[in-house]
């Protein structure tokens, strides 16, 4: 049997209609070790005052931190991983290419239900074994959740790069209908939006996404939680 799936190019990403007439965003992540100077992973108006913790306590800020990013081409993401923007009712196809030595990962659609296809939930240990350096997966997941923010991030064992939320980002699920068809076209095509977009700022619509930074590893304190012990601060 072969369904037939027509396809169109947008700057970036690939549109199609499957044979059941949804939508399919396709979406390619080369995942990769950067080094990132320390500075810049803080706003640009921050202070460092050093009077907490008291000194026996304190520890030395490096000047960089290895951390995971993705490398497209034409398009890099260092802390924070591309924004994806779908409709309710669209498939989402998402390929991880690993290239991060030593680390298996995975991703996870936080939110998602999954309905059907739990195969792609992106749980290591649960739905799903980390992907190993070198290799590549492709989760095929029907977006028939709530329109409304969403987010992805990777999970996986510690072996090289911390790889638990190592590669996280913004996953917007639009509603359905034209206009918001055409929104979605627009904004995923990083390449040549129109002056005033942005995959993060558009119309009266801002995207903001943070995260607490840790010098510590995330998977010794996922394991702190559990033991029910004091994580260390955030930088």
């Amino acid at each position: 049997a072969f369904a037939f799936i027509a396809c169109c190019y947008w700057g970036g990403f690939d549109v199609c209609a499957d044979q059941s007439g949804r939508n399919v965003r396709t979406f390619v992540f080369n995942a990769k070790s950067v080094n990132v100077p320390f500075a810049q992973t803080l706003p640009s108006k921050t202070q460092l005052f050093k009077t907490w913790p008291k000194e026996p306590f304190r520890i030395d800020l490096p000047d960089s931190i290895q951390a995971v990013g993705v490398h497209n081409e034409g398009n890099s993401y260092t802390l924070m991983g591309p924004p994806i923007h779908i409709q309710s009712g669209d498939r989402l196809k998402l390929t991880l290419r690993n290239h991060v030595p030593y680390t298996g990962l995975s991703i996870h659609l936080h939110g998602f239900q999954f309905g059907g296809a739990f195969e792609y939930a992106g749980a290591v240990g649960v739905s799903q074994c980390p992907l190993s350096e070198q290799n590549e997966f492709t989760y095929d997941v029907a977006a028939d959740d709530r329109p409304g923010t969403y987010w992805y991030h990777t999970s996986a064992g510690h072996f090289g790069v911390d790889a638990y939320d190592a590669l996280r980002g913004p996953l917007l699920v639009h509603p359905s209908g034209t206009q918001s068809e055409d929104l979605v076209n627009i904004l995923n095509a990083q390449s040549s939006l129109p002056l005033g977009y942005s995959p993060l700022a558009y119309k009266n619509e801002r995207i903001l996404f943070l995260q607490d930074g840790f010098l510590s590893a995330a998977a010794g304190r996922y394991s702190q939680h559990v033991g029910n012990l004091v994580p260390p601060p955030s930088k």
